[in-house]
């Protein structure tokens, strides 16, 4: 049975994320951390703020009697961390990555000072998830667009371990691709009759695709293979653009002589002498903090 995808417009995307707030979770990540002083005790009443450029304005919360704060719900992105309380010296740490359904732990610890001064971490380490046992892949745009795989958002899961390609779709660890679940935007995007993708969209709107294979939260259910989720890309205080082009084929295209030397029945070769993609993408803001657009 041939299925046809059909493509999913940017009004679409607006309109189901008006009506489905439930999903918004899963299009988010996490910060979450604790406060201290020099010897380790928990710091209750400090103000802790959070910003980056993926975030309109600024988060900011308090960390509660035992020093522990937590931002839920923080669009991905790079941000920066900062606490402060009146006796202390502010600390701040920068280059905080925020994955998509992903949380980072960042403990920030404050120093007693009896004059106003501000500590900030520059050096960044690795961060690890450990609120959830799940595994897989999370990639970036700015990952894939110097990867030479497919544009489109679905070839991103061949990049996890473990996954493969099927007739249908991804196939993750021994599962076949028509028992997964495909999310854009926190919206279940998987075809209902046979579990196939169901939906395309402008791969140039994709800003990070996260396939999960195995160890899935509670969340995340009616389905026995791999979840694929992406979301697209916004605006921002600045503005930004792209001209693009892509092509596969012709002279790029090596020559397989071997072809006739080998039993029709072992290999089939592909022509992709006329593959190619070209477009343009431009996002920027209309009122600072309050209103941005992006558009491709």
């Amino acid at each position: 049975m041939n299925h046809r995808k059909r493509s999913l417009a940017p009004g679409v995307l607006l309109l189901a994320l008006l009506v489905a707030p439930a999903a918004w979770a899963q299009t988010t990540g996490q910060i979450i951390g604790t406060v201290t002083d020099p010897q380790g005790a928990a710091v209750p009443g400090a103000t802790v703020t959070a910003t980056s450029p993926a975030l309109q304005g600024e988060r900011t919360t308090v960390s509660d009697n035992s020093g522990n704060y937590r931002f839920p719900t923080l669009p991905p992105g790079v941000y920066s961390i900062k606490a402060e309380l009146p006796g202390f010296q502010a600390a701040e740490q920068k280059n905080v990555p925020v994955a998509l359904s992903a949380a980072v732990t960042v403990n920030l610890k404050l120093q007693v000072s009896g004059v106003t001064a501000e500590v900030t971490v520059l050096g960044t380490s690795p961060y690890v998830d450990t609120t959830t046992s799940s595994s897989g892949v999370s990639v970036t745009g700015e990952m894939f667009t110097q990867l030479p795989v497919q544009r489109d958002f679905y070839a991103i899961s061949r990049l996890a371990p473990g996954v493969t390609q099927d007739a249908v779709g991804p196939a993750a660890l021994g599962s076949t691709g028509a028992e997964n679940q495909y999310i854009i935007e926190g919206l279940n995007m998987t075809g209902i009759v046979a579990g196939q993708q169901a939906r395309t969209i402008n791969f140039d709107f994709i800003k990070e695709v996260n396939m999960k294979t195995e160890g899935l939260n509670a969340e995340y259910g009616r389905f026995t293979g791999s979840v694929l989720e992406a979301i697209t890309k916004s605006g921002g205080n600045a503005f930004h653009g792209d001209f693009f082009g892509y092509g596969a084929g012709g002279r790029l295209q090596a020559a397989d002589v071997t072809t006739p030397l080998r039993p029709q029945t072992t290999t089939t070769v592909g022509n992709i002498g006329h593959q190619w993609d070209a477009g343009l993408d431009v996002g920027g803001f209309l009122v600072k903090d309050r209103v941005w657009f992006f558009g491709a």
